[in-house]
């Protein structure tokens, strides 16, 4: 039975947690055999529900992935050190940057130029606290021949005791902007 015990142990730590050695008797090495395959089946149980678990995790980054890669407005996410971890593609299009030129680098080394503005509200959402609230910026932005009026609100990602980040949502306003033109033109 001790044999058994040195060769289940090796095939365990080898990663093989579906063996199991047959129990017999009541003695002491009995007791240690059925606590062994009491171990092992509950190191199975732990990984299948671990692999579950990581299984989820994977489908809801897949999801949001989705969500942020299809709808209209831009997302910048930027880690605690200072680097992008999320560019979508409306704000690759928003700011005329491509997210290869952007995902894990230091936002200070992306947003340049018609983009700088979005570097000061981000490094006041570093410094503000959780209960400050979240201020928004507004700025016009240059492409060419076109002028467009966007606005960006950096919302700081800590909890009590640490920062995990920055989170920038950004919208462009121009058609909204304009149509507050034409409708003060009508009333004038």
């Amino acid at each position: 039975p001790l044999e058994r015990l040195v060769y289940g142990a090796q095939a365990v730590g080898a990663g093989n947690l579906n063996f199991t050695i047959a129990a017999s008797g009541h003695d002491e090495i009995s007791v240690l055999v059925k606590s062994f395959n009491k171990m092992t089946r509950d190191l199975r149980e732990n990984r299948e529900r671990l692999m579950e678990a990581g299984a989820d995790l994977e489908k809801r980054r897949l999801q949001l992935e989705a969500v942020l890669a299809n709808i209209g407005t831009g997302v910048i996410a930027v880690d605690a050190f200072g680097e992008v971890t999320t560019f979508n593609r409306a704000v690759s299009r928003l700011l005329q940057i491509e997210p290869e030129q952007a995902l894990a680098r230091k936002y200070s080394q992306v947003l340049k130029g018609e983009s700088a503005p979005l570097m000061e509200v981000i490094d006041r959402a570093f410094a503000a606290s959780q209960i400050t609230p979240p201020e928004v910026m507004q700025w016009n932005f240059r492409t060419g021949d076109e002028l467009r009026a966007l606005a960006a609100v950096a919302t700081p990602l800590q909890d009590m005791s640490s920062s995990w980040g920055v989170v920038v949502v950004i919208d462009d306003m121009t058609h909204l902007i304009k149509g507050q033109r034409e409708m003060a033109w009508r009333e004038v």
